[in-house]
């Protein structure tokens, strides 16, 4: 077998490294505004218990989010166009 390193160039490249970095950074991005959420509201409010449970909606309300996407980018039966 031969060893080659294959270098790929182009949009399709560039967005598959695009995707990847943002996937990468994602679930740091989404902790960082929790618990800053999270301290802003505790500074604010002076109350664990609205803090807590404004992050868990938070992040309740990110899931719901990410499932809308995911189901709407399914492999579903889609409906006949109108004419």
């Amino acid at each position: 077998m031969v060893d080659l390193d294959v270098s790929i160039g182009g949009i399709t490249a560039a967005n598959v490294d695009q995707t990847n970095s943002i996937s990468e950074r994602l679930p740091l991005f989404i902790a960082a505004v929790i618990i800053l959420s999270f301290l802003l509201l505790l500074a604010v409010f002076r109350s664990v218990l609205v803090a807590a449970k404004a992050a868990i909606l938070n992040l309740l309300s990110i899931i719901a989010a990410y499932g809308v996407v995911a189901y709407a980018d399914a492999d579903l039966p889609r409906l006949p166009a109108r004419r």
